[in-house]
């Protein structure tokens, strides 16, 4: 898997140098963690170290895509109660969209998504400590290598010093890992970006301070009915995300960032009717546009 990543790498720099803008750029990162993440096989990630690679760009007017690569290094909390320490997980996210709408302040698209987890070691699942039973056939989730695909629809919304983007995905298939490690099989999610450009503006971005927030509900994996009377949803809301940080880009080519981060579960921590688990912490890197 290593292989993988250094051969993307690789042919990432093998594209010529150019302008990076908000909508358009190719960004190479590292930076360090300090906090926890859900992990795939349902063990504690606390992350030292990642890599990513962020690229954005239109293949022509009416059709985009987006690809984002990210690798955290650092210790995993296991089943068995041990620490170890390795590389843990690679997350790939890939979009492909088809415009709408194309305004100077207004946009539309829809399209494809992928979600790709990938695990770097078969850690033993810390979730089986849990003597709880879960319900929505969570135990039936697979855990080893999630993998998500849908559809989806963005709308984005930009003026000069503020932009706005809410994007509303469909899950066609898939499986993940809530914020108190148990697998889920999400059912949709609504994610929602907001930046305000402090220094410079959406065309010319240079000091900005963003908050981005998902939430996600998940299908009853046991063939259990969505809509029941309990709870309205039968218990299917599940995670709710945000970040809150601040990008400084100076010199063209250069971009740092500082981000505070909170997955939160929803609807239950350890217990099935006392919800108390997520994970937060901060993460901060520095970036190579191209």
């Amino acid at each position: 898997m290593i292989n993988i990543v250094v051969i993307i790498t690789l042919i990432i720099f093998s594209f010529s140098f150019g302008k990076s803008s908000f909508y358009n750029k190719k960004e190479l990162s590292i930076g360090f963690y300090s906090g926890e993440v859900q992990g795939i096989r349902s063990i504690i990630l606390r992350p030292n170290y990642f890599f990513s690679v962020d690229i954005k760009d239109n293949i022509k007017k009416s059709l985009r895509y987006e690809f984002f690569l990210r690798t955290l290094y650092g210790d995993a909390r296991t089943g068995d109660g041990n620490i170890d320490n390795q590389f843990l997980q690679t997350d790939i996210y890939a979009k492909l969209y088809f415009s709408l709408k194309d305004t100077q302040n207004f946009k539309i698209y829809w399209g494809l998504f992928s979600e790709i987890y990938i695990p770097l070691k078969n850690f033993k699942p810390f979730i089986d400590k849990v003597e709880e039973e879960y319900g929505a056939g969570e135990d039936k989730v697979p855990t080893d290598k999630p993998f998500n695909f849908g559809l989806n629809i963005r709308f984005d919304g930009i003026y000069n010093k503020f932009f706005s983007s809410m994007e509303i995905a469909y899950y066609i298939y898939g499986h993940r890992v809530a914020p108190n490690i148990a697998p889920m099989a999400p059912l949709f999610g609504i994610f929602w970006e907001n930046r305000v450009f402090i220094i410079g503006n959406f065309d010319r971005p240079v000091f900005t301070f963003f908050i981005n927030s998902g939430f996600i509900m998940q299908k009853k994996y046991d063939g259990s009915k969505i809509f029941t009377k309990h709870d309205f949803f039968a218990g299917t809301k599940r995670e709710f995300d945000i970040e809150m940080g601040i990008d400084y880009l100076f010199k063209t080519h250069y971009h740092l960032f500082f981000v505070f981060y909170g997955y939160n579960n929803l609807n239950r921590g350890w217990s099935r009717t006392n919800p108390s688990a997520f994970r937060d912490g901060f993460y901060t890197g520095v970036g190579f546009l191209f």
